[in-house]
C-alpha cells in the first residue's frame, strides 16, 4: 500500500508531483487553443505541430545532459532549477505576436518541464524501496494526469472567460510554485544504499545505455508508443473533432478531459496489472496491441457517427499510458550506478519520438489539405499510419527479453 502519512519523503515527491502536473499540463494544452492561435496568429497545421514538436524535441535533447546532472546533483535542485525555464517560457508565449517567438517560447518550456518527471523518477530510485519503484511510478504518472485534465475542459472555460494570453500568463505563476515547493523539500544529500552515482559524460552515458543488448526489441515500441497516443491526445483530437464532428471549444474540452481522465485511470492500472501478469512486459505488450488495433479502427470508421470515435479513444486513452511500465521493464536492465544516465535517455527515445511523429504528422495534414483531400480522408490516413507504425514496433517488442538473467552490465568504454 501507498501511504501518505508518516514517511518524511512523502512531502518532497508531492512537490515532484505537483511539478509533473505542470509538466502535463504544457504538454497537452495546444489542442485546446489551437483554434485562437489559429484565428489570433494565423497559424496552420504545420504550425501548431511545430509548436507542439518544439516543446517535445526540446524536452528530449535537454534529456541528454539531464542525466549526468541529475546523477551529480539530484533531483530537487535540477527540477526547480528548470523550472524557471518554464517561467519564462509561459510568460512569453502569453505575450508572443510571431510564430517564432511562440516557437521559442515552447521551445524553452520544454526544457523547463524536461527535468520534472526524471528528477521525480530519479528520486524514487535512489530514496525508496525498489519493489515500489513500479508502483510510484505509476501513482506520479496517473496523478500527474491531472496536468492533463486541467488542459482539457477547465483551460477551455478559462481562456473563453479570460482569454487564453491571460490564462496561458497564470500557469506561470503556477510553474513558480511548484519550483519553490520543490527547492523547499528535495533533500538530494541522502540516497539509499547502492544507488550512488558514478559521473560520466552526457554523449557517453548515453551511448552506453543504447548499448545494452536487452533494450534494442524495446527501443522501436519506446519511440512509438507514448508518440501516437499524446499526438493524438495534444495535437489532433482538436482538430478532428472540429474539422470532421463540428465539435466547438467546449465539446473539444469535453472530449480532451474525458480521454485524460481514462488516460490518468489507466496509468494507475498498470500497477497492479504488472503484478497480475508477474512482470512489466505482458502489459505493456498487450496495451499496445490494443491501443494500435484502436487507431487502425479509428481510421476505417464512418466520419458520420460519433459513438464508434467516442469509444476508440477512450480504449486509446486506457491503455494508452504505457509508459511507466515499459520505462519499469528497461529499468531492470539499467545498472544502479547509470539510473539517472538511463532513465533520462530512455526518455529522450520516448519524447523524441512524440516530436518527429507530431512534426511529421503536421507537415502530412498540412500538405494533404493542399492537394485538396478533405478533413474525414486525411484524417483517416493519419489514424492508419499511427496504428500500423505501433503494431509493427510492437510486433519487434515481442521479442525482448522479460528480465535480466543477472546483473545489467554495461561496457566500460564506448568505442567511436
Amino acid at each position: 500500500m501507498l501511504s501518505l502519512s508518516g514517511n518524511p519523503l512523502m512531502p518532497a515527491y508531492l512537490a515532484l508531483l505537483l511539478g509533473y502536473v505542470m509538466s502535463m499540463f504544457y504538454r497537452s494544452f495546444l489542442a485546446i487553443v489551437a483554434g485562437d492561435l489559429s484565428r489570433d496568429l494565423g497559424f496552420g497545421a504545420s504550425e501548431l505541430s511545430g509548436l507542439s514538436s518544439a516543446w517535445l524535441v526540446a524536452f528530449a535533447l535537454a534529456q541528454i545532459p539531464l542525466g549526468p546532472l541529475l546523477d551529480r546533483f539530484g533531483g530537487g535542485r535540477m527540477v526547480a532549477a528548470c523550472s524557471l525555464l518554464s517561467v519564462g517560457g509561459a510568460i512569453a508565449f502569453s505575450l508572443s505576436q510571431s510564430y517564432a517567438m511562440s516557437l521559442a517560447a515552447m521551445a524553452a518550456i520544454g526544457v523547463g518541464c524536461a527535468a520534472n518527471l526524471m528528477g521525480a523518477t530519479v528520486y524514487v530510485a535512489r530514496f525508496m524501496p525498489p519493489r515500489r519503484f513500479a508502483l510510484m511510478l505509476a501513482v506520479l504518472i496517473s496523478v500527474g494526469s491531472i496536468g492533463q485534465l486541467l488542459g482539457a475542459t477547465p483551460l477551455a472555460l478559462a481562456t473563453q472567460a479570460f482569454g487564453w494570453r491571460a490564462t496561458l500568463l497564470s500557469t506561470a505563476g503556477l510553474s513558480l510554485i511548484s519550483g519553490l515547493a520543490i527547492l523547499a523539500t528535495v533533500k538530494d544529500h541522502v540516497r539509499r544504499p547502492g544507488a550512488e552515482a558514478v559521473r560520466v559524460p552526457a554523449l557517453t552515458g548515453a551511448l552506453l545505455i543504447a548499448r545494452l543488448p536487452a533494450l534494442h526489441r524495446m527501443l522501436p515500441v519506446i519511440f512509438m508508443s507514448y508518440a501516437v497516443v499524446i499526438s493524438e491526445r495534444s495535437l489532433w483530437i482538436g482538430p478532428y473533432l472540429a474539422q470532421v464532428h463540428g465539435f466547438d471549444t467546449i465539446a473539444i474540452g469535453n472530449a480532451a478531459l474525458v480521454m485524460s481522465l481514462l488516460m490518468a485511470f489507466g496509468a494507475l492500472a498498470f500497477g497492479p496489472a504488472e503484478r497480475l501478469m508477474r512482470g512489466p512486459k505482458p502489459p505493456a505488450l498487450w496495451s499496445c496491441v490494443v491501443v494500435g488495433a484502436a487507431f487502425i479502427l479509428l481510421g476505417a470508421s464512418s466520419p458520420q457517427g460519433l459513438a464508434v470515435p467516442i469509444i476508440l479513444f477512450c480504449l486509446i486513452g486506457f491503455f494508452g499510458m504505457s509508459y511507466g511500465t515499459l520505462m519499469a521493464h528497461a529499468r531492470l536492465f539499467i545498472p544502479d550506478h547509470l539510473i539517472g544516465v538511463g532513465v533520462t535517455f530512455i526518455n529522450f527515445v520516448f519524447m523524441g519520438g512524440s516530436g518527429i511523429v507530431q512534426l511529421l504528422s503536421g507537415l502530412f495534414i498540412d500538405r494533404a489539405e493542399a492537394a485538396g483531400i478533405d478533413a474525414p480522408h486525411r484524417y483517416a490516413i493519419l489514424h492508419l499510419a499511427f496504428g500500423i507504425a505501433l503494431l509493427a514496433a510492437t510486433a519487434i517488442y515481442a521479442g525482448a527479453r522479460t528480465r535480466p538473467e543477472r546483473r545489467p552490465v554495461v561496457l566500460e568504454k564506448v568505442t567511436a
